[in-house]
C-alpha cells in the first residue's frame, strides 16, 4: 500500500513501544493516518486528540477496512 493510500485511513492501536504514551494511548485506541514520512513512520491523529507517529517494527497497529472506517455497512 502506498503512502497516499494510507493517508486518511483509520487505525486501531495494538501496542506502542513508547512508555511515555501508556497513560493516554492504550491498546484499542483509534485514529486517522495524517501522513507517512520518508522514514516510514506513520503519523496518526488519535481520536483522543494528540498526534503520534507509529514506528514500523516497534509499534503494532491494525489498519481498519475502508468500509468499516467510513461507517459504511453498519446497521442502525
Amino acid at each position: 500500500m502506498t503512502t497516499l493510500e494510507l493517508t486518511g485511513r483509520r487505525v486501531r492501536l495494538i501496542f506502542c513501544s513508547d512508555p511515555s504514551t501508556r497513560t493516554w494511548l492504550q491498546p484499542g485506541r483509534m485514529g486517522t493516518v495524517e501522513q507517512v514520512d520518508p522514514l516510514g513512520i506513520v503519523h496518526v491523529r488519535w481520536d483522543s486528540g494528540p498526534s503520534l507517529g507509529l514506528v514500523p517494527g516497534e509499534d503494532r497497529w491494525t489498519l481498519l477496512p475502508a468500509a468499516v472506517a467510513s461507517g459504511l455497512g453498519l446497521g442502525g
